[in-house]
């Protein structure tokens, strides 16, 4: 507020309710006005007859960002989403949850394997009066289900999921089934993939199945000659010591590419008889250490 008039007290009424009083001939204050409002300004002094002014506030408000999309996804599902009021905005752009400006127009599609799911990607739009409006979503992917656990045992392949809506479907190399448990595997490998109620994939993770013989003969046939864990090079830390029924060892390896036994000591054949076995590996894929324990029997030429 200015004046030239020296000596005036100005009075500022919203309505019938006096706001603010000054003295100065420039002055300044903070109120709140909405559009459309309107401010009456009365001047008095003793050298001037009192006058009143009007002055009404427009202001320009942002226009809201219309946004329209699925932020709860399925493995695999991208995020796609519209700008349904595109056209209103003279400018507007995506900022990922490290604050990097994604150029985007009015349809736009983060790849799944790009979504920071949890984390907050924020829209900024611009309109033609510099109104600046913001959107925030967090990408999640609670509907789907999580494979949490994997037990293996000689004959069998258990699955422990959670997440998502039950009952759950479970995949073992693309072949469904209900129960959480395969029995008898009898592949190398499976892909294991869990399904919600409602039609939610989990990650699919890739699993060796770890089988261990119980006989053996090395008699140079070409079938069955050496004792060997399946797929136990695919393992880390992996640890096999097998000892005959005294408790004394008669192999021993720590190397994951180096565990077949040939029914030898030092070269030497040992006889038919019925040998104990301690195996102990890191699963790199299920992130758990494993140990197994049991019985060889085998059967020499003797």
């Amino acid at each position: 507020m200015t004046s030239n008039i020296s000596n005036a007290t100005f009075k500022f009424y919203d309505g019938a309710t006096l706001i603010y009083t000054s003295t100065n001939t420039g002055d300044t204050f903070n109120y709140s006005v909405s559009n459309n409002k309107t401010i009456t300004v009365s001047v008095s002094s003793a050298t001037y007859c009192p006058a009143n002014a009007e002055i009404t506030y427009f202001v320009n408000t942002p226009n809201s960002i219309q946004f329209s999309g699925n932020t709860e996804l399925c493995f695999g599902d991208d995020l796609n989403f519209t700008i349904e009021n595109f056209s209103d905005f003279s400018s507007i752009k995506l900022l990922s949850p490290d604050g990097t400006e994604i150029p985007i127009n009015s349809n736009h599609t983060i790849p799944y394997s790009e979504v920071r799911f949890g984390e907050t990607y924020t829209l900024k739009a611009e309109n033609s009066l510099g109104c600046v409006s913001e959107f925030t979503f967090k990408p999640s992917d609670s509907n789907q289900p999580k494979i949490g656990l994997i037990n293996q045992t000689n004959n069998a392949i258990e699955v422990i999921a959670n997440g998502g809506v039950k009952p759950y479907k479970y995949y073992f190399n693309g072949v469904p089934q209900t129960s959480n448990i395969l029995m008898n595997p009898t592949a190398s490998s499976y892909e294991v993939q869990v399904e919600s109620a409602t039609g939610c994939l989990s990650e699919p993770k890739t699993i060796y199945f770890i089988k261990i013989n119980n006989a053996f003969t090395p008699n140079a046939d070409g079938i069955n000659d050496v004792w060997k864990i399946d797929n136990l090079d695919k393992m880390q830390n992996v640890s096999v010591i097998i000892v005959d029924r005294y408790g004394n060892k008669v192999f021993e390896s720590t190397d994951n590419a180096r565990v077949e036994w040939d029914g030898k000591q030092s070269g030497r054949s040992l006889p038919t008889s019925t040998y104990w076995y301690t195996a102990v590996w890191f699963d790199p894929v299920t992130q758990k250490s494993e140990q197994r324990q049991g019985w060889i029997l085998m059967k020499n030429r003797n």
